[in-house]
């Protein structure tokens, strides 16, 4: 299996401070359903689109005041904030 295409690492990835939109128009713009998150340059968790979706939905959130880090602090085990 051969790569034809591997993103830049800097417009496909995302922070604990960007909102889920951010995180949601990243997935669509690079056509994925899986975002890296990095933390102070370190690799951190991935976000899935539906993920957000079933949150967004369920807890009837608006999306451009919700970050990567609340949503990440209420639903993974692995959070890395202390």
């Amino acid at each position: 299996m051969k790569t034809q295409y591997v993103p830049d690492r800097d417009n496909y990835v995302i922070t604990p401070e960007s909102t889920l939109k951010e995180a949601k128009m990243t997935m669509q713009n690079m056509e994925a359903g899986l975002l890296p998150v990095f933390h102070e340059g370190q690799f951190f968790a991935f976000l899935n689109h539906r993920d957000i979706a079933v949150y967004l939905s369920l807890e009837n959130k608006n999306p451009q005041k919700i970050t990567v880090e609340t949503f990440l602090r209420q639903h993974c085990n692995n959070a890395f904030l202390s």
